[in-house]
């Protein structure tokens, strides 16, 4: 049997880490890392409405666990309210991280305007991609249905679910969207910006040659007069030297050819001026100009370090 709780507080699922990277995948905005450090620095916000105001949020962390055959049986009407995660003092006793079966990454806002409002980790500013909710495949659609009637059942705490950040092909976030209809939800989409992606082939050579005659010409002489005479060069961003040896984590160089090490700091340097200055030429004020965005960039870039994510500089 599936049961859904709420988790209000990351501190009680930081034991269960890996099972919620394991049901994220290799998307980088739908893992721990990337979330968790997104709710330390948005879970209140300035309203941009009115900069004298703050958003309070509240983490809507939705769990759903397969309970073991002992479980108590259920009331005839649920509770008001989703009960809360606790793992270890449960009615069936500590949850294992397999019995996890999906993560919806949920916060609660609440407003004059909107009311009540369920969005999704990772959205607003710093334009996380392919947002969704965490399943295990092989109980998705027992899963997604669970959440749904959940979702149903609890409406009186919250009066609307904005999901943004999704891809309009994700199978999972459209069954339960189709779930909710059916249960009687209104479901409105609205059509984002375009996500820009470049397939490339698995090596240099195989490039090449998917390219015409003449680009392939300009581009080999084009490197002629940069890479091989010297006059650029490829860094891999890393954790300032200084730092201890027991701080900074184990990277493997030899995967980036000729790489030289740089430091984190300055290569940061390098991205936010660059971004800055091509923003404001187009009439922007740039990412960076907000100082939350700022102050989660640092920290995560550093925490993705340490996650072996690499930054190339050229």
């Amino acid at each position: 049997m599936l049961v859904v709780y709420r988790a209000d507080n990351l501190d009680q699922l930081q034991p269960y880490r890996q099972r919620w990277d394991e049901l994220a995948g290799e998307c980088l905005f739908r893992q721990w890392t990337w979330l968790s450090t997104w709710w330390k620095h948005y879970h209140s916000e300035a309203d941009s409405s009115s900069r004298l105001l703050a958003r309070k949020r509240d983490l809507c962390v939705l769990l759903v666990v397969d309970t073991p055959d002992n479980r108590p049986k259920r009331a005839s009407d649920p509770p008001k309210k989703w009960p809360l995660w606790n793992a270890d003092d449960s009615p069936m006793g500590p949850i294992r991280p397999e019995a996890i079966r999906a993560i919806a990454p949920y916060y609660l806002e609440r407003s004059i305007s909107r009311g009540n409002l369920l969005g999704m980790m990772g959205d607003g500013e710093v334009c996380s991609d392919c947002l969704s909710l965490l399943l295990d495949e092989d109980s998705s659609p027992e899963s997604i249905s669970t959440l749904a009637r959940s979702l149903c059942q609890h409406s009186c705490q919250w009066d609307l679910l904005k999901m943004s950040s999704i891809e309009a092909r994700d199978r999972g976030i459209q069954a339960l969207l189709y779930e909710l209809q059916q249960q009687g939800c209104h479901v409105e989409r609205d059509v984002a910006p375009s996500r820009w992606l470049l397939e490339l082939p698995d090596c240099w050579d195989d490039f090449l040659a998917i390219l015409s005659k003449s680009h392939r010409k300009k581009l080999r002489k084009l490197l002629r007069k940069t890479v091989e005479q010297g006059r650029i060069r490829w860094y891999l961003a890393s954790i300032d030297p200084k730092a201890t040896k027991e701080t900074r984590p184990p990277v493997d160089h030899s995967t980036f050819c000729q790489a030289l090490p740089a430091p984190l700091d300055r290569a940061r340097e390098i991205l936010i001026d660059l971004h800055q200055r091509r923003r404001q030429s187009l009439g922007e004020p740039g990412c960076f100009a907000s100082d939350t965005y700022s102050k989660f960039h640092q920290e995560v870039m550093l925490h993705l370090l340490e996650d072996l994510v690499h930054y190339p500089v050229l």
